[in-house]
């Protein structure tokens, strides 16, 4: 794309990369592979996310469709594997991953309660 833009407009310069993770683990060793976790996008349609629907009905709890602002294992098992893949958990977004993270006792037994009925609604 960006080699079509150019042939176009001669003044146009453009470069594309992905980061690299550049680090070494607690025990010496060495990573350096590109920096890159693939989104992926579930149709509302999908069996699975209707039978998610119906587990989060079941637990009486709300059933909302979005995305994450942040990375999951979803990046690997939906956008590199393909298999179908969605996000449910206790917390606020906001709330997550940062120094004093914390969850209130409802939102832990509240996702219990989600966990049990996606297992039961999705399990063979």
């Amino acid at each position: 794309e960006l080699a079509k833009i150019s042939s176009s407009d001669p003044d146009f310069k453009a470069e594309v990369s992905v980061a690299l993770n550049d680090y070494s683990t607690y025990t010496g060793f060495k990573v350096q592979s590109p920096r890159f976790a693939p989104a992926w996008k579930m149709e509302k349609d999908h069996p699975v996310v209707l039978k998610a629907k119906k587990a989060m009905e079941e637990a009486k709890l709300p059933f909302v469709l979005g995305a994450y602002s942040f990375c999951t294992n979803g990046s690997s098992s939906a956008g590199i594997h393909g298999i179908p893949t969605i996000g449910f958990g206790p917390g606020r977004e906001s709330e997550a991953h940062i120094t004093d993270e914390y969850l209130e006792l409802d939102q832990l037994i509240k996702s219990a309660i989600g966990y049990y009925h996606l297992a039961k609604n999705l399990g063979a």
